[in-house]
Order: C-alpha cells, then structure tokens, then sequence
C-alpha cells in the first residue's frame, strides 16, 4: 500500500488443503479474491460459495468472511485490498 499511496494492496496468498483465516471483519477495506490454482470454499456475510480457478468474488467491509482451501493441494489466490 506504500507504492500506491494506501489507494490499494495486493497480495498473492498460499493457502494449505483445508486451511484459511477464522470468520473475520474488516471495517475499513473492501477485499477481492481471485483464484488462481485449486478450489476455495468462501462464506460472504453467512452466504457460502466454492470458487473455482479462474474466477473472483468480492468481501464487502464490515461483512464477516473467511475462505478455506477446499482441494486436496495447494491452492494460490490474488487479493487486493481497496484501499491498501
């Protein structure tokens, strides 16, 4: 977020089978994941979503959200913070 002068961050996360972050809040940033290798299972505010490669979604700020790797290897994502 330095670089772009805190208008925005990305991030390129791995993520272990079975693994992800607990339930969390943001309350200042809006987040988009897109997925680049493996299969995510996402839950947006209660609603659940399994996310293929290829595609993205976005975590509104203060919506609970969390992702977990619902393959059987290594999955790889891009997120971007807006802002950073």
């Amino acid at each position: 977020s330095a670089d772009t002068g805190d208008a925005f961050c990305v991030m390129e996360v791995w993520t272990s089978p079975n693994q992800g972050p607990p339930l969390h809040v943001h309350r200042r940033e809006d987040e988009y994941f897109e997925v680049l290798e493996g299969r995510m299972e996402f839950s947006l505010d209660g609603r659940r979503e399994m996310v293929e490669a290829g595609r993205g979604l976005l975590g509104k700020r203060d919506g609970t959200h969390t992702f977990r790797n619902a393959g059987e290897a290594t999955s790889r994502m891009v997120v971007v913070a807006l802002p950073g």
